[in-house]
């Protein structure tokens, strides 16, 4: 696989704006979930409903204050489609890392070959709280050209999802 430069996203992401040397800024959506503190989570069962709107209202516009030790779930504007010859790599970007936020937890960074639709990001932050604000670019996407194209692109259970979209591990998982 190789990383496409910026003269490739524009290609073949013609109407982006954001487009860095090999990435594309992404934007935080206007909505953000926080999972309960002390409430257990089970991915045998659907729990969607648990997840619970975050915000705090400051006199400079809608912020979120995120906590340390508490999981959100949010979303990006934009909507990404991958193609079968691609895969796509979300991350944080670096000075929202510098400031503690870890926009992707473990391998759910991973945008498959066939991928479409908004973005889902887990959020956590490291230290002390951190503000951050719809709108904000807060995360990256990479996108990587394979050997050939997928045989088979995704068309999994997150596909054309819009919104913060909790797991769908109870429809795979059988208790």
């Amino acid at each position: 696989m190789s990383v496409l430069s910026d003269k490739s996203l524009r290609i073949i992401y013609p109407n982006t704006e954001h487009v860095g040397p090999s990435s594309i800024d992404l934007h935080i959506g206007d909505t953000l979930l926080a999972w309960p503190p002390f409430v257990l989570r089970d991915p045998r069962i659907d729990q969607a409903d648990r997840w619970k709107p975050a915000h705090r209202e400051y006199s400079n516009g809608l912020v979120w204050a995120l906590q340390p030790g508490i999981r959100y779930l949010a979303s990006t504007i934009e909507r990404v489609t991958i193609r079968p010859d691609c895969a796509g790599m979300i991350s944080t970007r670096s000075s929202w890392a510098r400031d503690g936020l870890a926009a992707i937890c473990g391998s759910a960074g991973w945008l498959d070959a066939g991928f479409e639709g908004t973005v889902t990001l887990e959020l956590s932050v490291v230290g002390s709280e951190l503000v951050i604000w719809p709108g904000a670019a807060i995360c990256q996407l990479v996108v990587l050209r394979m050997t050939t194209p997928a045989e088979r692109p995704y068309g999994g259970k997150y596909t054309d999802q819009t919104g913060p979209t909790p797991s769908r591990m109870h429809t795979e998982v059988h208790p």
